[in-house]
């Protein structure tokens, strides 16, 4: 309920101030930050390094703050401070057109006039940010308030002027930081959880697929936090270029182990790119009684691979009846085709018809009475 309130302006501050002795004033920024607003501050209109005399809020170090110097329409810097380590960018601010008393328009200069423009970078950024990051940025404020931060810093214009006196060495490019955010480097794990049952003293193989479908090329790690000793990985970290996915094996082993129902979760981080969360369930059976619970594929072929018409077959033996789930992703991690499917114990063939993909790379995953048993690549050539 309430405002989205993702930025403040402050165009406000002492001139020569101590940061040390304004400590609640900067704690307030970090306190705001933490809910997801940058604070956006206009340093002096004094030709000052700030980092030899100082300014308060622009030499405040909180990481929630982009301090403004004032450029003018020849993105030169104008009659404002600056400091390499205190001032973050240059805004255009020198004969700026704005109110003015009653109910007037005029023109204006000075770093007041800068900081605005930072200002409603922040939230244009935000209006034009996709769904999954906002949903990042809901989750993780502060996280999220830092990523816009760094696109805005990264998508300057560099100049000469600022070269050497700002921590960025440029001007505000809204454009360019868009073009950061919605370019930029995107995790996809599939599938979004393993339930398994395994008989006691068994053991079963999985794969999981880790697909960068963003931009950039990205680095993840994989963790199990308190991990126990019945789950193993084939690989915890890899570097993916753009469109490009690892397979991991999972395996699963209960040998030892008393029947019963064991949990864990897999955690796939890629910094930027996003994390995700895959919760594990294994339920272990004795050798009674379990012969219709416990599904075993002991073969899946999905042919043709690369596919050129719209007609794909599988052919699954399994040891069990069921209802068989096929769904085929693309590299956002987007359902685009699906179908469902019972089969029986023993061979079955199954035609994919009507599969009308465009050129590229998709996911399949296939799921048996609800239960994840197989995933792997799909190419439309």
């Amino acid at each position: 309920e309430g405002a989205f309130v993702v930025a403040d302006n402050c165009s406000f501050g002492v001139d020569h101030g101590d940061p040390d002795d304004y400590p609640i004033w900067e704690a307030m920024y970090d306190s705001v930050g933490q809910l997801g607003i940058l604070s956006e501050a206009a340093t002096a209109n004094a030709n000052w390094n700030i980092d030899i005399e100082g300014d308060v809020p622009t030499a405040f170090t909180t990481d929630y703050m982009i301090s403004v110097t004032n450029t003018n329409k020849y993105d030169h810097k104008a009659s404002a401070g600056y400091g390499l380590t205190t001032i973050d960018l240059g805004a255009p601010g020198s004969s700026i057109i704005s109110t003015v008393n009653n109910s007037l328009y005029g023109y204006k200069s000075g770093t007041s006039m800068a900081t605005p423009h930072v200002t409603g970078a922040v939230a244009l950024i935000l209006a034009a940010a996709d769904s999954a990051f906002i949903s990042f940025y809901k989750e993780d404020p502060a996280a999220g308030a830092l990523l816009v931060k760094q696109y805005i810093l990264d998508g300057v214009d560099l100049l000469n002027d600022l070269e050497g006196k700002t921590v960025s060495g440029g001007r505000l490019n809204v454009y360019n930081s868009i073009q950061l955010l919605l370019n930029r480097s995107d995790l996809t794990v599939i599938p979004d959880s393993f339930n398994v049952e395994l008989r006691l003293n068994s053991v079963l193989r999985d794969t999981m697929t880790i697909l960068n479908s963003g931009d950039n090329t990205i680095y993840y790690t994989i963790s199990i936090p308190d991990q126990p000793d019945w789950i193993g990985l084939s690989q915890t970290e890899g570097t993916l270029p753009v469109d490009t996915y690892d397979q991991i094996v999972v395996t699963f082993d209960d040998n030892g182990m008393d029947t019963g129902t064991y949990q864990c979760i897999i955690v796939v981080e890629a910094g930027e790119a996003g994390t995700d969360t895959i919760p594990v369930n294994m339920q272990v059976y004795d050798n009674v009684g379990i012969g219709e619970r416990l599904i075993r594929l002991t073969e899946v072929n999905v042919y043709p691979n690369p596919v050129s018409s719209t007609d794909v077959y599988l052919d699954i033996r399994s040891e069990e009846n069921g209802v068989l789930d096929f769904v085929v992703t693309d590299l956002t991690g987007r359902e685009v085709y699906s179908f469902q499917k019972d089969i029986l114990q023993g061979e079955n063939h199954i035609k994919a018809a009507q599969l009308d993909l465009v050129k590229g790379v998709y996911i399949y995953s296939l799921r048996l009475n609800g239960l994840h048993i197989h995933s792997g690549k799909l190419v439309k050539d």
